[in-house]
C-alpha cells in the first residue's frame, strides 16, 4: 500500500501554513507519475482518493511465484 497527500491538500494545507509554505512553494503532485512506477506485473492495482481528495491509497498485491 501507498498512501499520501494529494495536490489539494498541499495546495489547501501545506502551502498556505505559515510554518511550511516556503518548503512547499514550487511543490507539484502528479498521482499518475507514483502510479507509473509501480511494477505492471502487480496484481489488484487500485487507486482510490479518500476524505474529499485530500489523500490517496494505491494498493495492489504482489504476484504468487
Amino acid at each position: 500500500m501507498i498512501a499520501d497527500e494529494t495536490s489539494d491538500y498541499i495546495d489547501s494545507r501545506y502551502k498556505k501554513n505559515v510554518l511550511t509554505r516556503k518548503a512547499y512553494k514550487n511543490a507539484t503532485f502528479d498521482l499518475s507519475e507514483i502510479e507509473a512506477l509501480i511494477p505492471e506485473d502487480m496484481e489488484d492495482t487500485n487507486t482510490s482518493l479518500l476524505w474529499n481528495d485530500q489523500f490517496y491509497c494505491i494498493t495492489f498485491r504482489v504476484p504468487q511465484d
